[in-house]
């Protein structure tokens, strides 16, 4: 038996919102929402935001980022869902996506996007699992799973790959001793996909790489109390480090990993955000940010762009 699931507190705040944003969403932007998946697609050269939750709703839209605007690509798709894992194939150029947390409880099917439209392609492989972390591993052309929470709030510690046809599981099954983790991110340099994962309740977290057959830790992360997403820092830095910020803070703290230590990045920081969005831009040089749970526990639907140098709200 794994670890009580502790991040179930703010998803029951999220509960209690029921509905409560910060106000309706113009016509041709996302609505408020936390937990939503946001990948670049770099075949069609944008960033693809699905999903989410706003308070009770579980949210089914599909949106594209250029750089200057959202456009709605599709108003339905795998299923109102929050909190799953999604990544971009780019050898079959899909953006696929697993499980998550939808209103009956979290699920198990994988679903992908061809730039016009979701089909699912297994309804089985890793087990039911919500937040869970994951990446493509360009080197060994998968998509990797690992770890995440059951319905049961238990930790799982499993690892899965997804080759196009089917899933595997891995033999490995560290990081046991870990909790919530972040999305993977490949290194190119490195040729394996990193994570950051921290037992959050004492603040500390890892870094830990995959190499296609088993977990290892590179180094000690900055300390972080919440889940943040982690996305690569393009130009700026190998990894950037969004964190939610501790209770009652107004500002995420910033840090960046140059390959070999983290530093606090100083200057503007966006508003302190759980269940954030966030992904690089790489034909803009960007990362980009979007939604999550403010701490009045409302969600919101804010976009924000780090450039290198600063952020600012588009």
């Amino acid at each position: 038996m794994v670890a009580p699931y502790r991040p179930l507190v703010p998803l029951a705040l999220l509960a209690l919102a029921c509905g409560g944003s910060n106000g309706p969403a113009a016509p041709d932007t996302p609505a408020a929402r936390t937990g939503a998946a946001l990948v670049f697609d770099a075949a069609r050269q944008q960033l693809v935001l699905y999903g989410g939750r706003d308070g009770s709703r579980f949210l089914d839209d599909t949106w594209s980022w250029n750089g200057r605007a959202w456009t709605r690509l599709a108003s339905a798709g795998p299923g109102g869902r929050a909190y799953a894992i999604a990544a971009y194939d780019s050898d079959r150029q899909r953006v696929v996506l697993h499980g998550g947390l939808r209103s009956q409880g979290a699920v198990d099917d994988t679903w992908e996007w061809d730039g016009s439209a979701w089909s699912q392609v297994a309804g089985s492989g890793p087990s039911i699992r919500q937040h869970a972390s994951g990446g493509y591993d360009e080197e060994r052309h998968r998509f990797v799973v690992w770890g995440g929470a059951n319905s049961a709030g238990q930790w799982l510690t499993d690892t899965w790959t997804w080759d196009g046809t089917a899933w595997n599981q891995a033999t490995t099954g560290a990081p046991a001793s870990q909790v919530l983790a972040s999305p993977a991110v490949y290194d190119a340099g490195r040729k394996t996909l990193l994570m950051l994962v921290g037992g959050f309740s004492r603040g500390t977290t890892s870094l830990w790489e995959w190499n296609g057959a088993a977990w290892s830790v590179v180094g000690v992360g900055p300390v972080a109390t919440m889940d943040a997403p982690l996305a690569p820092g393009g130009s700026s830095g190998k990894l950037l480090l969004v964190e939610h910020g501790a209770t009652g803070a107004t500002a995420s703290p910033v840090w960046r990993w140059d390959g070999q230590q983290w530093s606090a990045v100083a200057g503007s920081a966006p508003p302190s955000r759980f269940g954030a969005a966030m992904a690089y831009d790489p034909v803009h040089d960007v990362v980009v940010r979007f939604g999550g749970m403010d701490n009045a526990g409302a969600a919101v639907g804010d976009t924000w762009v780090w450039d290198g140098s600063g952020w600012a709200e588009k």
